[in-house]
């Protein structure tokens, strides 16, 4: 393509801010970061969304993993010499990034130990699945009973 082409002009025009951008983030400069996240923060979120099975949707909020996503994107950017010279490639690395972490955490909790798929629900169509609340007295309000019948009973009269 030639330099004249307004395309490609547009190309060199958004790679110089997307530079110019994560320079002024790597310097400390609060408001590059804001609008970086204003930015491309709905795009990572989409990828979030398609990306997350409805198994870890009852867990998690997309918020949760969008937020995972920049910080480890930051610290990424200010630790080494990670360039993005086309808003392209910084959208690519974004969005594997949210799928890995989307990945990373379904493996996490479908081990045995975590597994989703043994967990029951508290109610089903409003009505609890089972009695949560025990017709027993725990040992605590025992116990508790049990002192202050003890400071009533300190509290009567001797002679009785």
């Amino acid at each position: 393509m030639a330099a004249t082409d307004p395309e490609h002009g547009l190309d060199r025009e958004r790679a110089g801010e997307i530079l110019s951008l994560l320079g002024r983030i790597r310097e400390g400069d609060e408001s590059a970061a804001r609008e970086l996240l204003a930015r491309y923060e709905s795009q990572v979120r989409l990828v979030v969304r398609r990306q997350l099975p409805r198994l870890l949707r009852s867990r998690f909020d997309s918020i949760d993993f969008l937020q995972s996503v920049w910080a480890t994107f930051f610290r990424r950017l200010r630790a080494g010499p990670e360039r993005f010279e086309d808003p392209r490639f910084l959208i690519t690395f974004l969005a594997r990034v949210a799928k890995n972490k989307v990945i990373d955490e379904y493996r996490r909790v479908a081990t045995r130990k975590q597994d989703m798929h043994r967990e029951e629900s508290l109610s089903t169509g409003g009505a609890p699945s089972r009695e949560l609340v025990s017709d027993q007295d725990s040992p605590s309000e025992l116990a508790e009973a049990s002192e202050a019948l003890g400071r009533l009973r300190d509290l009567l009269p001797e002679d009785r």
